[in-house]
């Protein structure tokens, strides 16, 4: 009995202090918490939103190797760094290192939250550069190839291509682009919004994430005339 109230007072004082969690708080799985966590997740986007769901549903809670059970079915306070490395490496296995990479920041930033709300005494993510993205180099086409592809597609698409290889806008910023964005005159083109096509079928357009995002691009000349025959062609004036 002695023992027992000296490892009570001791478990008291460690709580208090921050040095050890309330275990009925740890019992909640990985996969209730997480789903909540993003559920609450505040200020971020509709499609990062869906990307995070993707993650945690497809990368995260799953069973991924016959080895390594499936951190869904886990309890909080169950979870090790010993389990972690293996989960890490199963997908490192048997989906890409990028996801793997990916799959570990969200888990390592779910679990931080898991810390902050006193579940857990410690984050089990422990694996050094694991959230590290190696990409290979990328390659750009050349002039003569980009020409060539514009040259490949039904007409209408010519200036989509031309606008992406030579003004730099991505596919969102392209698919969002009105005739009032277009200063022909000036052969310039405001990069104003973005749009995206939710996995729902749902079209987002809003604002580019960053300031920077939001930007006035120089066009050359023959990108100007193919836009002029563009607008003549395929866009009404409304």
């Amino acid at each position: 009995k002695s023992d027992a109230t000296l490892w009570l007072d001791k478990a008291r004082t460690d709580l208090a202090a921050g040095l050890r969690s309330d275990p009925e708080r740890g019992r909640l799985t990985l996969e209730t918490y997480a789903l909540g966590w993003l559920k609450e997740l505040a200020g971020i986007s509709e499609r990062t939103r869906e990307i995070y769901s993707h993650q945690i549903e497809e990368h995260i809670l799953p069973r991924l190797d016959d080895d390594v059970p499936a951190l869904g079915a886990q309890r909080l306070n169950s979870l090790t760094s010993e389990l972690i490395r293996g989960w890490y490496l199963a997908l490192i296995t048997n989906r890409t290192p990028s996801v793997a990479a990916k799959a570990y920041v969200r888990l390592r930033q779910i679990l931080t939250q898991a810390v902050d709300d006193d579940r857990i005494v410690k984050n089990p993510c422990r694996i050094r550069r694991g959230g590290v993205e190696h990409h290979p180099e990328q390659r750009f086409a050349t002039v003569p190839e980009l020409l060539a592809l514009s040259r490949n597609v039904p007409h209408r698409y010519i200036a989509m291509i031309l606008t992406a290889g030579l003004g730099g806008l991505r596919q969102g910023e392209l698919l969002a682009l009105r005739r009032a964005d277009l200063d022909l005159e000036d052969s310039l083109v405001y990069v104003r919004r973005k749009r995206q096509v939710l996995d729902s079928g749902a079209v987002l357009e809003n604002a580019p994430k960053t300031r920077a995002g939001r930007r006035t691009v120089s066009l050359p000349q023959p990108l100007v005339d193919e836009l002029r025959t563009h607008l003549d062609l395929y866009v009404n004036d409304a």
